[in-house]
């Protein structure tokens, strides 16, 4: 009889959680939203930046004090704008080396000289694990948005991220020891 109470009590905790989290989320997701638009400016982007921002809210929010809530979320959707906005810094800046280089080949460069780079991009590339090289191929090559290759690939916008900044980083690491 103890364990049906214990049971029947841990479900409507669970279910009083869920409501609390509904409220939550309906009182604070437009507010969080037009938040990270003054940051980032792309709606697509900043839906994906709070509803992550959810997500780990609903993760951690047996810890989360209620009363806390909002700034807790404020304060994550910043940090997950701010991370962003980073990563679009290295993308620029490999979309600039890429630029350059391919500016000094068209430029009468040495046929053998380009062959060479070439070569030595294609052996970078190939030193990319699977997954990464794939991913990466997908968003760089292809042109391919990251929401794309995601649904592509089955797998979240983060996770593509992740595996693009990865190439980006031991691309950049093995460009500099060449």
């Amino acid at each position: 009889m103890n364990n049906v109470y214990l049971c029947a009590r841990r479900e409507k905790e669970k279910m009083d959680e869920r409501f609390e989290f509904d409220d939550i989320f309906r009182l604070y997701y437009s507010q969080l939203f037009f938040f990270a638009m003054q940051y980032i400016g792309d709606e697509n982007e900043c839906d994906d930046i709070v509803s992550s921002a959810y997500e780990d809210a609903w993760r951690y929010f047996a810890d989360i004090d209620r009363k806390a809530a909002q700034s807790w979320l404020f304060v994550n959707v910043k940090r997950k704008c701010l991370d962003w906005l980073r990563r679009q810094e290295h993308h620029r800046a490999y979309a600039k080396l890429h630029l350059h280089i391919a500016q000094r080949t068209t430029d009468d460069t040495d046929p053998l000289e380009t062959k060479e780079r070439m070569d030595r991009v294609a052996r970078l590339l190939e030193q990319l694990p699977d997954n990464t090289r794939d991913i990466f191929t997908r968003c760089y090559v292809d042109g391919k948005k990251y929401r794309e290759v995601a649904e592509e690939l089955s797998i979240s916008t983060e996770t593509v991220k992740k595996h693009v900044v990865r190439a980006l980083k031991m691309l950049r690491q093995g460009r500099e020891k060449s």
